[in-house]
Formats: C-alpha cells, sequence, structure tokens
C-alpha cells in the first residue's frame, strides 16, 4: 500500500475517533457526561448502524449482538485480550466498567438513535 494511502487512512481514523478521545478525557477529569449518547455517537463515527456490509471488513457493525457480548468484547479490548486489534484497546483503556456496560446496553437496544 502506498504511504500517502496509509497515512490518509490514518488520518481518517484519527478524525473519527476525536469524539470519543475527547469525551475519555472528560471521564479522567472526573467531569461527568450528561448520558452514554456521547460515547455511543463517537462509536458510530465508524462502526456505522445497519448490515454488515455497511462498513468496511476491518470495522465491524455493532447490530446483532446482545449486551452481553458487547460488553464482553469490549472488556477485552480494555484487557489487551483481543491481539489483532489496533485502536480498539487505547479507547477502551479510558472507560470504566460503567461505561462499558453503558455501552454495550446503547447498542444492544438496536439501531444508532
Amino acid at each position: 500500500m502506498p504511504l500517502l494511502v496509509s497515512l490518509a487512512r490514518r488520518a481518517r481514523l484519527a478524525l473519527a475517533c476525536t469524539p470519543l478521545v475527547a469525551a475519555t478525557a472528560a471521564l479522567a477529569a472526573g467531569t461527568p457526561l450528561p448520558d452514554v449518547s456521547m460515547l455511543a455517537g463517537a462509536c458510530s463515527n465508524c462502526h456505522r448502524a445497519g448490515p454488515a456490509t455497511s462498513s468496511p471488513a476491518s470495522i465491524p457493525t455493532l447490530q446483532g449482538f446482545s449486551e452481553e457480548q458487547l460488553r464482553q468484547r469490549l472488556a477485552a479490548f480494555r484487557a489487551g485480550q483481543v491481539p489483532d486489534a489496533t485502536v480498539m484497546p487505547r479507547l477502551m483503556r479510558a472507560l470504566g466498567d460503567d461505561e462499558i456496560a453503558a455501552l454495550a446496553r446503547w447498542f444492544a437496544q438496536g439501531p444508532a438513535r
């Protein structure tokens, strides 16, 4: 893959993750979030709602997973237990159990709001 294409993809990913980074910084600073929609909205930048064909193969849709499946997967990212993951472990490290549970509940309830 040409270097320019690789850099462009990384730049798009960084821009897409900016809201999640800001939200996790607020959590780390002890600033309460109004609700989980702020974090969920950041997730939706990459994880589009809809069938699996709506996102690139490397970024799965969150539709169709149970709350427990999502919670376990997010916790596995945070613990560094997903060897092929790139960005998700970094993002999940800033979230606590309550935030991970809230995100899992949010996405298990249906398509993005």
